[in-house]
Formats: C-alpha cells, sequence, structure tokens
C-alpha cells in the first residue's frame, strides 16, 4: 500500500483563475462538464485523505477500492458544498471523503472467513483459560489451547484490533469533556490536513506576489532563497554589487510584505 501524503500540485495564476471560474460556472449551471473538470482539479484531496486512513488497515485490503470510494464521497461534497457558509471547500470536502471512506468500511467484513473463525476460537479459549486460570493467558497457553501455532495466535488477535473501524468524529469521553476519537488518537507526527491546507494557501498567495515585483527584484528573491545563492552570486550574476543586491532583496521583501499584509486584510 503506498506510504507517502502526495503534495497539493502548484497553482499558477492562470490555474487559479479558471478554478473560480470553474466555480461560478458550476454554481450557476450544475452541468457534468463543469463538474468533471472539478473532480479532477480536486482528485488529490482523495488520495490524500485515503493515504491517512489506510495506515493501520490490513494489507489484503484494497487501496484502489478506498480510492474508488473516496471519489464518491468527492462527487457528493460538489454536489452539497455551499460557498455562502464560508467553509474552504477543501475542508469540507475532505471531511465527506473520510465518511464515505468510513462508512465504507464499518459496512463490511474485509478480513478472510477464516481469519474470523480462528480469532473467534481465540477468544474463546482466551475466555476459558482466564476462568481457569485467573489471570490473562500467554501467547503460548492460547496456541496449546486452541492448536494454531504461537504466530497465527498472534496474528489473530492483531487483526482483530485493526477489524474495528469506528468514526473520527464520535465523542469518546463525558458529556462534560467532548473529546472526539480524532483528538484522542491523534498522531501528532502526522500532517495536519488543515495546516497543510493554510500553508498551501499561503504559499500560493506568496508565489503571486513574487511575480508581481520587478523582474529584478523577482529574480533576486528565487535566486536567494530558491536557489540559495549568495548575495556576493546574486550581485555578480546581475551585474551588480553585494550590498545594491542586498539593498534591492530588502526592498522586495518589504514590497511583499505589504502585498500579504494587504491580502489578508481583504480576506479578513
Amino acid at each position: 500500500m503506498p506510504e507517502q501524503v502526495p503534495s497539493w500540485p502548484r497553482d499558477s495564476e492562470h490555474v487559479g483563475a479558471e478554478l473560480a471560474e470553474l466555480w461560478s460556472r458550476w454554481t450557476a449551471e450544475r452541468d457534468t462538464q463543469t463538474r468533471n473538470r472539478l473532480l479532477v482539479h480536486y482528485s488529490p484531496l482523495v488520495r490524500f485523505v485515503v493515504l491517512r486512513l489506510a495506515a493501520g488497515l490490513p494489507a489484503h485490503v484494497e487501496f484502489a477500492d478506498l480510492i474508488s470510494t473516496g471519489v464518491f464521497g468527492l462527487i457528493d461534497a460538489l454536489e452539497k458544498y455551499q460557498p455562502e457558509r464560508g467553509v474552504p471547500f477543501e475542508a469540507y470536502a475532505m471531511t465527506r471523503i473520510r465518511g464515505a471512506v468510513l462508512d465504507d468500511l464499518r459496512a463490511q467484513d474485509w478480513l478472510p472467513r477464516a481469519t474470523r473463525e480462528r480469532q473467534r476460537d481465540v477468544d474463546r479459549a482466551g475466555q476459558r483459560l482466564h476462568g481457569e486460570l485467573g489471570r490473562t493467558p500467554t501467547t503460548a497457553e492460547l496456541a496449546e489451547a486452541t492448536g494454531f501455532t504461537e504466530l497465527q495466535v498472534v496474528d489473530a488477535q492483531r487483526q482483530q484490533w485493526f477489524s474495528v473501524v469506528e468514526s473520527l468524529d464520535e465523542v469518546v469521553r463525558g458529556e462534560d469533556d467532548q473529546t472526539t476519537r480524532t483528538e484522542s488518537l491523534a498522531d501528532v507526527t502526522a500532517p495536519d490536513p488543515q495546516g497543510w491546507l493554510a500553508h498551501r494557501e499561503s504559499h500560493r498567495a506568496l508565489l503571486a506576489a513574487v511575480d508581481r515585483l520587478p523582474e529584478r527584484e523577482a529574480r533576486i528573491i528565487r535566486l536567494y532563497y530558491g536557489d540559495t545563492l549568495s548575495l556576493r552570486e546574486i550581485g555578480e550574476a546581475l551585474g551588480v554589487t553585494e550590498s545594491r543586491a542586498s539593498q534591492l532583496r530588502s526592498r522586495a521583501i518589504a514590497t511583499l510584505r505589504e502585498t500579504l499584509a494587504a491580502n489578508g486584510r481583504r480576506a479578513a
């Protein structure tokens, strides 16, 4: 099963304008062609969500099947999205995609029949031995009682944990503490979807602001931060002194800050 979370495609200013036009047409006409073009644009969201959900599932759960279910969730999101509520479509879509995949997993029993039978045998033996011994039986004791190997016992127990798929939005604490399953099982090392989206939007805004700089200042920013050249090397490339290159970089940074701040005020 794939392991790496894909990155969102880098949108140019032209693509952003085209996307806005697609949304305007979809809102007004709801035609199939426009819907399909929006689905193609947002399809990386499906892979992003499915990869996060698939991390703890058994290997025989087909990744392609989860992707197909996620696509239906994305279609549902497009059909039901209400932009006037002010929720970014990406955030709304990821919720719908995740819900569709989880609903599908809960509706099916993906474990092979032989594995289910082995789990029941191990469970019954475990309950009986616990009553006889007054403690939790060891793997070796379970293997002896069931006739399975220790590896088969461990595998049956492990699969049983993986076979329970529950809603990540379900409250798992008391009434006063409305902690969801997502929050209680949060993986602090995993990428955060909302943070990822915020970073993506900030990155797009920064790229657009750099493109609007005077040509020489934009080139200095790209050389300094993109190609990691020193100011001396940039000066040599542009035919100016190192001091002049530093001045141009400072001016460009000040312009970028003003542009991004103005964009933030308009967004608010």
